[in-house]
């Protein structure tokens, strides 16, 4: 397997691809002729969990360049949660940089990363219409510990402590905080949660979760999952583990894990000569 190039395009933007000659000052270019990648070549978005550190993110960066696909990282902070519309600085960001491809796409998002990835789709929905044509792009997505609005504070207090005396104390902080700021806050996260349950990328969906997840509920995934298959026809498939820590799924569950995702990929047209 060929060293990866890893680039950085923005504080939140990290692109992590097998094409050693991507560089910096071709990322954002102005020839319309001038051709940065190859269309047929799949590019998945993974938006983070919150603050997940690189190691980590790495191993999952790693199932996607094994079949040669590029990867472009995009993070979550707890400031994107905490006062939401900063998301929305990191999706323009992002949306710029898409505009300028032809790269199908496929979304992994995992835990409260999610927001963003509902940050992006309100603003590909908006009245504008500029960024329409990466919403069309869009052929698979996957959701891994899909986090609801109170899991979502939860991540918030897991990100900056695992001291439990600590968290708890922080968790009194944030009911008040978000409680205090209810307009500009849990409003918007309430706003954006409904803009993923009524999801307007009809493509294929994989849902990665399990039953004992407090952040990422079961009964938060299954919602999501029905309402997508019932009441929009989506497809949808799902994979439920008894036992399984939040975002910690491919540790605890790693062959069950990649044979579930690689059998999703192979059914999306830019994996079929990858199965």
């Amino acid at each position: 397997m060929p060293e990866l190039t890893v680039t950085h395009i923005s504080n939140n933007l990290e692109l992590h691809t097998a094409d050693e000659w991507i560089h910096d000052d071709i990322l954002f270019w102005d020839d319309e002729n001038d051709t940065r990648n190859d269309p047929n070549r799949p590019l998945v978005l993974m938006f983070t969990w919150m603050s997940a550190k690189r190691r980590y993110i790495e191993k999952y960066v790693d199932l996607y360049t094994s079949k040669n696909a590029d990867v472009l990282v995009v993070k979550m902070d707890p400031v994107n949660l905490v006062w939401p519309s900063t998301g929305q600085t990191v999706v323009i960001d992002l949306l710029n940089y898409l505009e300028k491809g032809e790269q199908p796409i496929i979304i992994h998002s995992f835990s409260v990363g999610g927001h963003l990835y509902g940050e992006m789709l309100r603003k590909v929905e908006s009245k504008c219409g500029r960024y329409l044509p990466v919403k069309d792009r869009i052929i698979g997505q996957v959701f891994d510990s899909c986090a609801s609005p109170r899991g979502s504070f939860n991540s918030i207090c897991d990100a900056i402590t695992q001291n439990p005396l600590l968290w708890f104390l922080l968790k009194g902080v944030a009911v008040t905080y978000f409680w205090v700021t209810h307009k500009y806050t849990v409003a918007h996260i309430q706003e954006i949660t409904e803009v993923l349950r009524h999801n307007p990328i009809n493509s294929p969906v994989l849902m990665l979760y399990s039953r004992d997840d407090p952040i990422g509920t079961a009964c938060e995934n299954e919602r999501f999952s029905e309402s997508w298959k019932s009441e929009l026809g989506y497809r949808v498939t799902s994979k439920c583990w008894d036992s399984s820590p939040h975002v910690e799924h491919m540790r605890k569950h790693k062959t069950e894990y990649v044979d579930v995702l690689y059998k999703f990929l192979n059914t999306l047209k830019p994996f079929y000569e990858t199965s």
